[in-house]
């Protein structure tokens, strides 16, 4: 399994809290190349509404 995959299911198993997400997609990109990053935060985007909102917050 990549750091891609395990960040994907990371983040899956934690989309019930908000607060709790953002943590760990914050310490999840600390992990990845750039180009897995910006995959990264494009997928968070492609989720629930306010993933969208935590990837823009997270990303810059």
């Amino acid at each position: 399994m990549s750091w891609f995959e395990y960040s994907q299911c990371v983040l899956e198993k934690v989309s019930f809290d908000k607060s709790l997400f953002r943590k760990e997609l914050r310490k999840l990109l600390t992990y990845l190349s750039v180009g897995e990053r910006i995959q990264l935060l494009r997928w968070c985007r492609r989720q629930k509404p306010w993933h969208r909102a935590e990837a823009a917050l997270v990303s810059g």
